[in-house]
């Protein structure tokens, strides 16, 4: 669980810092000049949302090694990780989306790739 967790974690952090550089899209304080923001001083580009990416990927990847009456647990973080960033005024729903996919992608690649130690043959 771990080393799954470790890698769709840094597979989303990765991807979503590419994204925010190839697309460059400003944050919401950038086209909204009487917005209240709550959050300290963030820079770079607004989409995605990297904290949502990483919340993805790592609900849902701790998911798959939650009992079934634990599994309302993974939306639930989300949601409430995607609705944070929207209300401090740091990211638009889009971005918070975006992230989201990103995350999800990141496990999807991963949920099938055999992660196992191997042991030397002797």
């Amino acid at each position: 669980m771990a080393v799954r967790l470790l890698f769709t974690g840094a597979f989303a952090y990765l991807l979503s810092g590419v994204m925010k550089d190839l697309v460059g899209r400003g944050r919401p304080l950038d086209y909204i000049p009487d917005l209240v923001y709550k959050d300290t001083v963030v820079r770079g580009s607004g989409f995605p949302s990297g904290h949502m990416a990483l919340a993805t990927a790592l609900f849902l990847t701790l998911s798959l090694y939650l009992p079934a009456k634990y599994k309302w647990v993974a939306p639930v973080g989300i949601l409430l990780v995607g609705l944070s960033r929207v209300q401090l005024g740091v990211h638009g729903p889009m971005d918070v989306v975006g992230g989201f996919a990103i995350g999800w992608a990141a496990v999807a690649l991963f949920k099938f790739v055999d992660i196992r130690t191997r042991k030397n043959p002797k």
